[in-house]
């Protein structure tokens, strides 16, 4: 029927421009015709009628080109086009030419990595770690923390060993059947939660709860496109990028600040449901902004199985992290540095920013900073080059 009325219409434009060249021929022979008779001093009335004929012809295609041209361009968009705006007639992959697929393949690709390119995805993917064991053991503090990591191995070693009771062999890349795994951690900045993050990679593959020990760890900022709806695909596109292993979502609550939040964040539970055996998701952040971000979707929650719960570390603690990250950097702290350490730490946790061992790590910095001029202004000694002293702590003050 569309295509009836759209070659119908085909047919009235085209009598129409016709129109307009015949009856500028019968327009120009009835002039002629009609000079020569006035020449010859005799009346045309035939003639006359031919040129009104004409006239009448020219302004009929005038009148009506523009209603038919527009009428046929909108025929030709529902006749050619579905409500897609897929072409009817090549709208089809399959009947495509092979070089015609090809393009169509390097377009996909260019425009995948123009939303999330390689460099990108390598430098998120991180390996976990190949003995989560004893990178558990080398944590600074997090008792808690450790014991519950210690209750979740040991049930996921439990659940491997019942599987092998069967007699069924895992071939290789093989997960055995687990229900979901997607866990959420809850605390402060700099107290060791993508450290964590891996250490569970780590765990979920010697396990074989995942086929990769990998794990994609992103921000929640990360998943804003450069253009409108174009979150969900990249959303989509790294979700693809992580399966197989472990999914770190740090600041997760930041997801709700994209103009495609609903849809985002629809799409991932989505996947965690539909891809649980195949995807492991780890949400990180601040307690309370954490508690609001799991409150946006009301599948959300459900989803999660596992909590864990990041405390600030205790001066100990920090002094500790503040000694081992001297030492792997060739320094060691002497008995009056680790004394002015605890001393600035302590005021350091009052402050709104302060981010436990992170902010260790940048203070660290600036005391080898300082421990470099002191050692070339021979404010210190030689024998001290390598031992970070009193001196050395740079004065009060944000850094």
């Amino acid at each position: 029927m569309k295509g009836t009325k759209y070659y119908s219409v085909i047919g009235l434009s085209v009598a129409g421009i016709l129109s307009i060249g015949i009856g500028i021929i019968m327009l120009l022979e009835g002039g002629i015709a009609q000079l020569n008779a006035l020449s010859n001093g005799s009346a045309a009335p035939d003639d006359c009628i031919q040129g009104i004929a004409g006239l009448i012809l020219i302004l009929f295609g005038i009148v009506s080109y523009k209603p038919l041209d527009a009428k046929r361009k909108q025929l030709r968009e529902e006749y050619e086009y579905d409500e897609n705006g897929v072409s009817r007639k090549r709208g089809k992959f399959s009947d495509l030419s092979a070089q015609e697929r090809v393009k169509i393949e390097e377009q996909k690709m260019l425009d995948a990595e123009r939303i999330l390119d390689s460099p990108t995805v390598k430098k998120i993917t991180h390996k976990g770690e190949e003995d989560p064991v004893a990178a558990m053991d080398h944590l600074v503090g997090l008792p808690k923390i450790k014991n519950q990591m210690r209750e979740m191995a040991a049930r996921m070693q439990y659940e491997l060993q019942e599987y092998e009771k069967t007699g069924k062999k895992l071939k290789k890349g093989q997960t055995i059947p687990h229900s979901s795994m997607h866990m959420c951690f809850f605390g402060p900045p700099g107290t060791g939660k993508t450290t964590c993050a891996r250490i569970m990679t780590g765990f979920l593959y010697q396990y074989r709860y995942i086929k990769k020990n990998q794990c994609v760890e992103v921000d929640g900022n990360f998943f804003r496109g450069m253009a409108p709806g174009e979150s969900t695909k990249k959303t989509r596109m790294l979700i693809q990028r992580a399966l197989g292993g472990v999914l770190f979502i740090d600041e997760a609550y930041s997801l709700v600040n994209s103009a495609d939040r609903q849809e985002v964040i629809a799409t991932i539970v989505k996947e965690m449901e539909d891809r649980r055996e195949d995807l492991i998701v780890i949400f990180a952040g601040y307690d309370r902004e954490m508690r609001q971000f799991l409150d946006t979707n009301p599948g959300l929650r459900s989803r999660i199985k596992y909590d864990l719960w990041f405390g600030n570390y205790t001066i100990n603690d920090l002094s500790e992290i503040f000694r081992i990250s001297a030492n792997e950097k060739g320094f060691v702290v002497s008995a009056d540095m680790d004394t002015v350490f605890r001393e600035r730490i302590e005021k350091e946790m009052h402050a709104k920013d302060f981010g436990n061992a992170r902010t260790v790590r940048t203070l660290l910095e600036k005391v080898i900073d300082r421990h470099a001029v002191n050692i070339i202004d021979h404010i210190l000694p030689e024998t001290d080059r390598y031992v970070l002293q009193q001196c050395d702590m740079p004065a009060a003050g944000r850094f």
